[in-house]
């Protein structure tokens, strides 16, 4: 028989914004769950510059280096490998299907990601996921 997936609170982490739970002191800290805190860590992967975190030299994805370069297929396709890599890498609860990039508002200088991934441990077939990142270019 197969077994079956828990679909609630399977994954959890704390929110990085350090949002307060509760009314009265002590408070705690807000917990993401299951889609909400892959989506967190996958931004949180994506826009760490390798070297920025101690003791991890090779964490991050390193997007901002291709904040200013021009949208070739070479760039894209360097970019899809270097995210690919971080997220196995680092990432383990999920598996990386592709990168999209939206260059529909780049004139007003942002691009947006969307990173598509299956969760490990779903069957084959399961549904892919994305989690979106938008870039803003100051200029």
């Amino acid at each position: 028989m197969a077994e079956k997936i828990p679909t609630r609170n399977r994954f959890t982490d704390f929110d990085l914004a350090f949002t307060r739970v509760g009314d009265d002191s002590p408070f705690d800290i807000g917990i993401k769950r299951d889609q909400n805190s892959i989506v967190q860590a996958i931004k949180n992967l994506v826009l760490t510059t390798p070297g920025e975190k101690p003791f991890l030299p090779g964490f991050g994805g390193g997007i901002t280096e291709f904040l200013f370069e021009n949208l070739t297929p070479e760039a894209v396709a360097s970019l899809s490998t270097r995210l690919e890599y971080a997220l196995s890498l680092y990432e383990p609860r999920v598996v990386f299907e592709s990168v999209e990039i939206d260059e529909s508002r780049m004139d007003s200088n942002n691009v947006i990601l969307n990173l598509n991934y299956r969760l490990v441990g779903e069957p084959d077939g399961a549904q892919t996921r994305s989690a979106q990142i938008e870039l803003i270019r100051a200029i």
